[in-house]
């Protein structure tokens, strides 16, 4: 294969995958005051530099293909790996008519996240979406209405919060939440909510409680 078409190929590939980290990292979480797009632009710059550094080296001792050639192969290379590694679901979950509060997706033993949420805000999602999931999701009630501009996150950065709860036989339990805001209201009237009593434990993954070590 000619230099000149392996710079076409892995051109027209580059610019078809620096559209789609376009796309993904515009919904990165942020943190230290900077919204999340700042990092995934700074790692692709990072990613770009080395890339550039192993296309000098390798064009030095192999002289078959350009520096550009190398470049743009190891950084669509990159790419696909960077999208890969970064992924996140954007989840579909179905909530109770009517229904305000928030909402636990509860990281259980299971193959199939189960999104439609019952009466108490519970849902129950598997390790690799409780790992990988970082997107606002797509929230109906079971009418179809669309809820979005009800959801409520984190903050402006994150919008999802992953605590842990305490305690099941000194076990605590994960999930990842948000709220649900009533129509024209910007937060939800305070209710005590204990999430272990409700949640189905059978399916449930349980982790031993973080203890503080004594000084």
């Amino acid at each position: 294969m000619s230099d000149i078409t392996i710079k076409r190929i892995f051109g027209i590939l580059n610019i078809i995958l620096l559209i789609i980290s376009g796309i993904q990292i515009v919904e990165f979480p942020g943190g230290m005051f900077f919204p999340g797009y700042y990092f995934g632009i700074i790692f692709i710059i990072g990613i770009l530099i080395t890339c550039w550094i192993v296309a000098f080296t390798l064009n030095l001792i192999f002289k078959k293909y350009s520096i550009s050639s190398y470049l743009l192969f190891f950084f669509s290379l990159s790419l696909i790996y960077f999208n890969v590694h970064f992924y996140s679901p954007t989840l579909k979950i179905i909530v109770p008519n009517n229904y305000t509060g928030e909402i636990n997706l509860v990281l259980a033993n299971i193959d199939e996240n189960r999104l439609n949420i019952d009466e108490n805000g519970i849902g129950y999602i598997n390790e690799m979406t409780f790992n990988k999931t970082y997107t606002k999701p797509v929230v109906t009630d079971r009418r179809g209405n669309d809820l979005s501009k009800q959801l409520k996150g984190f903050n402006n950065l994150i919008f999802w919060t992953n605590p842990e709860h305490c305690c099941i036989q000194l076990n605590a339990i994960k999930s990842l939440n948000f709220e649900i805001l009533p129509k024209d209201k910007s937060e939800n009237p305070f209710k005590f909510f204990e999430l272990t009593k409700h949640i189905d434990r059978k399916i449930t993954k349980l982790f031993p409680l973080k203890r503080k070590k004594k000084k």
